[in-house]
């Protein structure tokens, strides 16, 4: 919805993006990602302390792969519901969830969307929180999901330096392929790499008892396998795919650069990095 100033809608960017190029990248390449992101969910779930019956709100929810989780801790007497603005991740995590009875997959805007009547007693989510246009604002309305004494649990990445693998395809192209540069200080990936940006955020929206910790997680870039296989990742989620398309000259010579850069880290039918994030814990 757009005003008469021309101003937009609040995060409405990112829903244009996570049902444009963002959702075809994930979906299309959703077993690997998925794959390499599974760490994260155990650590996660880890630290949530869930219990069979509780109730549940995944911020961010994406393919529904944190949510599915969460399903088969709180078991048949619980309930996830999880939240994203992404029409396609959403129908792919429906597909995954099949007849789950535990399990319910919303289309909204978790800086908007009025979730008074949920009063759940957990809210996760795994990298779903730094895409807000006002992350007070957001925060402040997804408080509002939690029953008494709920508490909050999501991780986010900490900076793109402690993360290595986030622009491995970029650097190997970045000769000859012009990549769109990162738009600091707005949404996106690493929005909340900064704790003190985590603490005024969280403790702005009226959450108490906050708890920031670092943690490092080994990656499996693109899930591993043979190098063809994690060429054809590389250049189908993220930037380095689109900035070539269309071009089968530059697609041939971003092909060879990524097949060599893969080639010199590759051992075990993998390359690893790390990966590093803070895991955020709060109570409503």
């Amino acid at each position: 919805m757009t005003s008469d100033s021309g101003s937009s809608a609040p995060n409405d960017a990112q829903i244009r993006y996570w049902n444009g190029p963002g959702a075809d990248d994930w979906t299309l390449a959703q077993d690997r990602i998925e794959l390499m992101l599974a760490p994260f969910d155990s650590l996660l779930l880890d630290y949530v302390g869930l219990e069979e019956g509780q109730s549940v709100l995944d911020v961010g929810c994406g393919c529904g792969s944190t949510s599915l989780a969460v399903a088969d801790v709180i078991g048949p007497d619980g309930s996830v519901i999880g939240v994203d603005v992404s029409t396609p991740m959403l129908d792919r995590a429906r597909i995954r969830a099949g007849r789950g009875s535990n399990i319910n997959f919303i289309e909204a805007d978790a800086q908007t969307t009025d979730f008074k009547s949920l009063g759940v007693d957990h809210i996760v989510s795994r990298f779903g929180v730094m895409f807000f246009d006002n992350p007070v604002a957001a925060f402040s309305n997804i408080a509002t999901a939690g029953g008494p004494g709920a508490r909050l649990s999501f991780l986010c990445w900490r900076s793109p330096k402690l993360n290595p693998w986030f622009g491995f395809a970029g650097r190997a192209v970045r000769d000859f392929v012009e990549l769109p540069r990162p738009d600091r200080g707005g949404p996106g990936p690493f929005a909340m790499a900064d704790h003190e940006v985590i603490a005024g955020t969280v403790l702005g929206a009226g959450f108490a008892d906050l708890e920031i910790s670092e943690h490092e997680v080994e990656i499996s870039f693109g899930g591993g396998g043979e190098i063809d296989e994690l060429v054809d990742f590389a250049m189908g989620f993220g930037p380095v795919g689109r900035a070539v398309a269309g071009d089968d000259d530059q697609s041939a010579r971003a092909r060879d650069a990524l097949t060599s850069a893969i080639g010199e880290l590759w051992s075990d039918r993998a390359i690893r990095f790390d990966g590093s994030c803070w895991l955020v814990q709060a109570r409503v």
